[in-house]
């Protein structure tokens, strides 16, 4: 740490840290940061702690949760003497504070007037990086589920299921439209819902477990060249009780809506818009459908454990199965110790009423590992492989559609089958699990 507070911009300017950027308001000192395991949480260098007395000397607001540091690290009785004056001053200066722990620690920054910037309305898993340039700030924002677990993996062969969705408004600092930078596709996309108070914009932010987005705001309208505006007129929508806001591609306002209704949407103008929609259609359940499954079974083409260039060889046998319902591999008997590649095949039937324009989310549920998505022969361009959903609305037809997912899995269910060091590992729930739920939706112009 003690070399980054020696850089140049390292200085204290109007209680800020590096004020033309970061621009950080605040240190903590926590001695309960995890792993519990780690040597010397409550060490620091002499140096170190030279240079944020200095700052909080400064004005810089210090925090110190649980105990100070008070030893320097590794075994230096002589280095110990030296740093715990140095502690002794800093813990007597009036911006320095000492909580209990963690969970004192925004209550006491919300006292002190520090807010981030990006703040999400109640506490939740959400973590942010703020970066800016001219005229343009970047949030990106990571759902990293819980922190800590019971049953944390032992390697990455076993994904970690403990980060949960999150659906939750965000208020970022900044101001202009906020545009999502969709970083699966690279589309960047202005986003039709917020609201705006002084230096700030607050938008709806829905994350899958471990999930990002970046969202950018800006208030240059040729930063995003050659993506759509968001509509000539400037407006945005500021709420509604729809589904959800979008921009159409001409630039206009829509909301979509997967149930008939009446919906009442207001406009940054100061507008209230009613929108009457008939039913879309239903939800389709595809989970209990028919689906034919075509395998590439994985397999040391020679003796596990063959040395050499022999050892690298894989074998694909095909294995082919009709299912008529999802279920892991595991589960399936001619599949119960397979890695490899499945390809899922259904059909979907839409009624003659269906109309060219309507909107259809396909969610796939769970996934295991990735997976590529196929619709009527076209395939569906990059789609975000931990929330597992795409828009197909505009790959389907009235009648027969088929729909084609291409899943690839890890190699744990066929080297446990191999491997003495790994026989005593659980089996991984691969392949396409589901719930898959296809859902369309109505699109209706507004404003």
């Amino acid at each position: 740490m003690t070399p980054l507070l020696d850089l140049p911009n390292a200085t204290v300017t109007n209680g800020r840290l590096a004020a033309n950027g970061p621009a950080y308001q605040a240190l903590v000192l926590d001695s309960e940061q995890l792993p519990t395991s780690a040597p010397f949480r409550s060490s620091i260098p002499v140096a170190t702690a030279k240079k944020i007395l200095s700052f909080a000397r400064s004005g810089l607001p210090v925090v110190v949760v649980g105990t100070a540091p008070g030893t320097v690290p590794g075994l230096d009785a002589e280095g110990d003497k030296v740093l715990q004056p140095v502690i002794a001053s800093l813990l007597k200066q009036k911006s320095v504070h000492v909580v209990k722990s963690e969970a004192a620690v925004p209550g006491l920054l919300r006292r002190l007037g520090i807010r981030p910037s990006a703040e999400p309305a109640s506490p939740g898993p959400i973590v942010s990086v703020h970066r800016s340039d001219a005229d343009t700030d970047f949030y990106w924002l990571y759902n990293q589920g819980s922190v800590t677990q019971d049953d944390e993996p032992a390697t990455l062969f076993d994904p970690n299921t403990s980060a949960k969705p999150v659906d939750t408004e965000v208020t970022l600092q900044g101001r202009g439209v906020p545009y999502l930078l969709n970083t699966w596709t690279g589309a960047v996309t202005p986003i039709a819902q917020y609201t705006t108070k002084g230096d700030s914009v607050t938008v709806r932010v829905s994350l899958a477990g471990d999930d990002s987005q970046v969202i950018a705001l800006t208030d240059n309208p040729n930063r995003f060249a050659g993506t759509r505006s968001n509509t000539g007129h400037g407006l945005h929508v500021v709420s509604t009780t729809a589904d959800a806001a979008t921009v159409r591609a001409d630039g206009s306002l829509a909301v979509e809506a997967a149930k008939a209704g009446t919906y009442t949407t207001r406009l940054s103008n100061g507008r209230t818009v009613r929108t009457t929609t008939s039913s879309p259609g239903s939800a389709i359940d595809l989970t209990t459908r028919s689906w034919s499954l075509h395998v590439q079974d994985w397999q040391p083409a020679a003796p596990y454990g063959t040395t050499g260039s022999a050892g690298t060889k894989t074998g694909k046998e095909p294995v082919h199965v009709d299912i008529d319902r999802l279920t892991p591999w595991t589960d399936i008997p001619q599949l119960k110790n397979t890695s490899g590649t499945g390809t899922y095949t259904t059909t979907v039937t839409l009624p003659t009423t269906w109309k060219k324009g309507t909107g259809a989310r396909l969610d796939l549920g769970q996934v295991t590992d990735c997976y590529t998505l196929t619709v009527n022969g076209s395939k569906v361009p990059t789609v975000n492989q931990l929330n597992a959903t795409a828009d197909i609305g505009a790959y389907l037809h009235a009648g027969k559609n088929t729909v084609t997912i291409r899943v690839s899995t890890t190699l744990i269910n066929r080297l446990r089958t191999l491997s003495s060091a790994l026989s005593t590992r659980a089996a991984q729930a691969n392949g396409l699990v589901g719930p898959v739920t296809l859902t369309p939706y109505s699109i209706t112009r507004v404003g």
